[in-house]
Protein backbone atom coordinates (compact mmCIF):
# COMPACT_ATOMS: atom_id res chain seq x y z
CA UNK A 1 0.00 0.00 0.00
CA UNK A 2 1.26 3.34 -1.06
CA UNK A 3 2.06 6.52 1.71
CA UNK A 4 1.53 10.04 1.12
CA UNK A 5 4.31 12.30 0.87
CA UNK A 6 3.92 15.70 1.25
CA UNK A 7 6.91 17.83 -0.25
CA UNK A 8 7.56 21.53 -0.57
CA UNK A 9 10.69 22.00 -2.05
CA UNK A 10 12.61 20.84 -5.41
CA UNK A 11 10.51 17.54 -5.25
CA UNK A 12 7.49 19.37 -6.81
CA UNK A 13 6.64 18.98 -10.24
CA UNK A 14 8.65 20.81 -12.76
CA UNK A 15 11.64 21.40 -10.03
CA UNK A 16 14.81 19.81 -10.03
CA UNK A 17 14.12 16.65 -7.73
CA UNK A 18 10.86 15.63 -9.38
CA UNK A 19 12.65 12.78 -10.94
CA UNK A 20 13.50 11.15 -8.09
CA UNK A 21 9.73 11.22 -7.39
CA UNK A 22 8.95 9.48 -10.56
CA UNK A 23 11.79 7.53 -11.19
CA UNK A 24 10.86 5.52 -7.53
CA UNK A 25 7.11 4.90 -9.26
CA UNK A 26 4.97 8.09 -7.34
CA UNK A 27 2.02 9.27 -8.62
CA UNK A 28 0.94 12.89 -7.74
CA UNK A 29 -2.29 13.58 -5.33
CA UNK A 30 -3.14 16.68 -5.41
CA UNK A 31 -1.79 20.79 -4.28
CA UNK A 32 -2.60 21.75 -0.50
CA UNK A 33 -1.28 23.71 2.07
CA UNK A 34 0.51 22.96 5.77
CA UNK A 35 -1.66 24.20 8.98
CA UNK A 36 -0.39 27.62 10.10
CA UNK A 37 2.56 26.08 11.89
CA UNK A 38 5.16 26.11 9.74
CA UNK A 39 7.84 28.21 8.50
CA UNK A 40 10.29 28.39 5.60
CA UNK A 41 13.98 29.18 5.22
CA UNK A 42 16.30 29.02 1.73
CA UNK A 43 19.47 26.56 2.06
CA UNK A 44 21.51 28.12 -0.09
CA UNK A 45 19.15 29.29 -2.91
CA UNK A 46 19.34 25.38 -3.93
CA UNK A 47 16.60 24.14 -1.80
CA UNK A 48 14.50 25.11 1.14
CA UNK A 49 13.77 23.39 4.75
CA UNK A 50 10.29 23.78 6.68
CA UNK A 51 10.42 23.73 10.69
CA UNK A 52 7.18 23.41 12.66
CA UNK A 53 7.17 25.70 15.45
CA UNK A 54 4.99 26.63 18.18
CA UNK A 55 4.36 30.15 17.12
CA UNK A 56 4.77 32.99 14.20
CA UNK A 57 4.01 30.11 11.76
CA UNK A 58 2.47 30.47 8.35
CA UNK A 59 0.54 27.75 5.90
CA UNK A 60 3.47 26.76 3.41
CA UNK A 61 2.34 25.34 -0.34
CA UNK A 62 2.74 21.90 -0.64
CA UNK A 63 2.50 19.04 -2.99
CA UNK A 64 1.15 15.15 -2.11
CA UNK A 65 2.54 12.39 -3.83
CA UNK A 66 1.42 8.72 -3.69
CA UNK A 67 5.02 6.93 -3.16
CA UNK A 68 5.23 3.15 -3.28
CA UNK A 69 7.10 2.09 0.60
CA UNK A 70 10.08 0.56 -0.97
CA UNK A 71 10.69 4.19 -2.88
CA UNK A 72 10.46 5.83 0.33
CA UNK A 73 14.10 5.17 1.36
CA UNK A 74 15.30 5.68 -2.29
CA UNK A 75 13.86 9.18 -1.97
CA UNK A 76 15.13 9.80 1.28
CA UNK A 77 19.11 9.30 0.78
CA UNK A 78 18.77 11.04 -2.71
CA UNK A 79 17.68 14.46 -0.38
CA UNK A 80 20.17 17.16 0.15
CA UNK A 81 22.11 16.74 3.90
CA UNK A 82 19.91 17.90 6.64
CA UNK A 83 16.49 17.34 5.27
CA UNK A 84 14.14 14.31 6.98
CA UNK A 85 11.04 12.75 7.07
CA UNK A 86 8.26 13.74 9.85
CA UNK A 87 4.68 14.22 10.09
CA UNK A 88 3.02 17.03 8.11
CA UNK A 89 -0.03 18.58 9.01
CA UNK A 90 -2.32 19.75 6.50
CA UNK A 91 -4.34 22.69 6.84
CA UNK A 92 -7.72 20.39 6.65
CA UNK A 93 -6.47 18.64 9.83
CA UNK A 94 -5.35 15.91 8.82
CA UNK A 95 -1.29 14.52 9.03
CA UNK A 96 0.73 12.83 6.28
CA UNK A 97 4.50 11.98 5.78
CA UNK A 98 6.82 15.11 4.96
CA UNK A 99 9.56 16.34 4.07
CA UNK A 100 11.17 19.04 6.81
CA UNK A 101 14.17 20.58 7.88
CA UNK A 102 16.97 20.42 10.77
CA UNK A 103 16.94 23.41 12.79
CA UNK A 104 20.68 23.48 12.33
CA UNK A 105 20.43 23.60 9.24
CA UNK A 106 18.45 26.67 8.96
CA UNK A 107 21.20 28.68 11.15
CA UNK A 108 21.97 32.18 9.23
CA UNK A 109 19.57 31.24 6.27
CA UNK A 110 17.24 33.61 4.97
CA UNK A 111 13.72 32.97 6.19
CA UNK A 112 11.06 33.05 3.15
CA UNK A 113 7.73 31.91 4.79
CA UNK A 114 6.49 35.15 3.92
CA UNK A 115 6.60 34.08 0.38
CA UNK A 116 4.13 31.14 1.44
CA UNK A 117 6.04 28.46 -0.72
CA UNK A 118 9.29 27.50 -2.58
CA UNK A 119 7.79 27.79 -6.05
CA UNK A 120 6.60 31.55 -4.68
CA UNK A 121 10.01 32.39 -3.61
CA UNK A 122 11.61 31.52 -6.81
CA UNK A 123 9.28 33.00 -9.44
CA UNK A 124 10.08 36.02 -7.35
CA UNK A 125 13.68 35.51 -7.33
CA UNK A 126 13.75 35.55 -10.91
CA UNK A 127 11.81 38.15 -11.37
CA UNK A 128 14.72 40.24 -9.31
CA UNK A 129 12.27 40.87 -6.79
CA UNK A 130 13.26 39.92 -3.20
CA UNK A 131 11.80 40.56 0.60
CA UNK A 132 7.84 41.34 0.17
CA UNK A 133 5.63 41.56 -2.67
CA UNK A 134 2.05 41.89 -3.62
CA UNK A 135 1.46 38.49 -4.41
CA UNK A 136 3.48 37.32 -1.53
CA UNK A 137 1.70 39.24 1.18
CA UNK A 138 -1.74 38.65 1.90
CA UNK A 139 -2.19 41.60 4.48
CA UNK A 140 -0.34 44.16 1.62
CA UNK A 141 -2.63 42.60 -0.94
CA UNK A 142 -5.46 43.08 0.82
CA UNK A 143 -4.34 47.08 1.91
CA UNK A 144 -3.91 47.39 -1.68
CA UNK A 145 -7.34 46.38 -2.81
CA UNK A 146 -8.50 48.41 -0.19
CA UNK A 147 -6.97 51.89 -1.12
CA UNK A 148 -9.38 54.72 -1.71
CA UNK A 149 -10.30 55.26 -5.07
CA UNK A 150 -10.38 58.65 -6.95
CA UNK A 151 -13.52 59.99 -8.80
CA UNK A 152 -13.47 60.15 -12.43
CA UNK A 153 -12.94 64.52 -11.73
CA UNK A 154 -10.19 64.35 -9.78
CA UNK A 155 -8.54 61.58 -12.06
CA UNK A 156 -8.93 64.19 -14.67
CA UNK A 157 -7.67 66.64 -12.57
CA UNK A 158 -4.33 64.74 -12.22
CA UNK A 159 -4.02 63.55 -15.65
CA UNK A 160 -3.87 67.69 -16.99
CA UNK A 161 -1.72 68.90 -13.98
CA UNK A 162 0.67 66.05 -15.21
CA UNK A 163 0.62 66.36 -18.76
CA UNK A 164 0.93 70.39 -17.90
CA UNK A 165 4.16 69.37 -15.80
CA UNK A 166 5.60 67.32 -18.84
CA UNK A 167 4.89 69.67 -21.11
CA UNK A 168 6.73 72.12 -19.30
CA UNK A 169 10.09 69.59 -18.83
CA UNK A 170 10.07 68.72 -21.98
CA UNK A 171 10.42 72.99 -22.98
CA UNK A 172 7.40 72.59 -24.99
CA UNK A 173 5.28 75.72 -25.47
CA UNK A 174 2.53 77.45 -28.18
CA UNK A 175 3.84 80.57 -29.66
CA UNK A 176 1.79 81.56 -32.53
CA UNK A 177 3.46 84.24 -35.01
CA UNK A 178 3.05 87.59 -35.01
CA UNK A 179 2.08 89.12 -38.22
CA UNK A 180 0.23 91.98 -40.18
CA UNK A 181 -0.52 91.09 -43.35
CA UNK A 182 0.42 87.84 -45.57
CA UNK A 183 3.35 89.76 -47.21
CA UNK A 184 5.49 89.97 -44.14
CA UNK A 185 4.52 85.94 -43.66
CA UNK A 186 6.74 85.46 -46.84
CA UNK A 187 9.50 87.95 -46.17
CA UNK A 188 9.94 86.56 -42.16
CA UNK A 189 10.66 83.17 -43.56
CA UNK A 190 13.00 84.38 -46.26
CA UNK A 191 14.20 87.89 -45.14
CA UNK A 192 16.19 90.23 -47.10
CA UNK A 193 20.14 90.26 -45.79
CA UNK A 194 20.12 94.07 -46.52
CA UNK A 195 17.16 95.29 -45.31
CA UNK A 196 16.00 92.32 -42.58
CA UNK A 197 15.39 94.89 -40.06
CA UNK A 198 12.45 96.04 -42.22
CA UNK A 199 11.23 92.31 -43.73
CA UNK A 200 11.21 90.31 -40.44
CA UNK A 201 7.04 91.17 -38.73
CA UNK A 202 5.98 93.36 -36.46
CA UNK A 203 6.75 91.63 -33.25
CA UNK A 204 10.71 91.83 -33.87
CA UNK A 205 11.15 88.14 -33.49
CA UNK A 206 10.85 85.22 -36.45
CA UNK A 207 8.47 82.91 -35.29
CA UNK A 208 9.56 80.30 -37.65
CA UNK A 209 13.16 80.71 -36.20
CA UNK A 210 12.21 80.48 -32.43
CA UNK A 211 13.78 77.83 -29.99
CA UNK A 212 12.00 76.09 -28.43
CA UNK A 213 10.94 77.52 -25.26
CA UNK A 214 12.40 76.56 -21.86
CA UNK A 215 10.63 77.07 -18.13
CA UNK A 216 12.41 79.50 -16.14
CA UNK A 217 11.95 81.21 -12.67
CA UNK A 218 9.28 83.64 -13.42
CA UNK A 219 6.87 80.99 -15.87
CA UNK A 220 7.91 79.86 -19.80
CA UNK A 221 10.15 81.61 -21.88
CA UNK A 222 9.44 83.46 -24.96
CA UNK A 223 12.21 82.13 -26.68
CA UNK A 224 15.13 83.76 -28.29
CA UNK A 225 16.10 85.74 -31.23
CA UNK A 226 18.03 84.38 -33.37
CA UNK A 227 19.49 87.32 -34.97
CA UNK A 228 19.87 90.91 -34.07
CA UNK A 229 17.20 93.68 -33.45
CA UNK A 230 19.16 95.91 -35.56
CA UNK A 231 20.78 95.40 -38.73
CA UNK A 232 24.38 95.90 -39.24
CA UNK A 233 25.03 99.63 -39.69
CA UNK A 234 23.43 100.27 -36.59
CA UNK A 235 20.71 102.05 -37.95
CA UNK A 236 17.15 101.24 -37.40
Amino acid sequence: MNVLLAVNGTLMRGLELNDNLVTAGATFVRETRTAPVYRLWSIGDRHPAMIRVDEGGAAIAVEVWSVPPAGLATILMKEPPGLCIGKVRLEDGSETLGVLGERALCEGMPEITAYGGWRAYVAAREQGHRGWTLASSPRLLGAWRQRPRLGRPYRIASVTYWSATLALALGVQYSPGHYESPDQRGACFAPDRQTRSSSRCSSGICPARRRRARPTAHGPSTGRRLWRDTPRGGAV
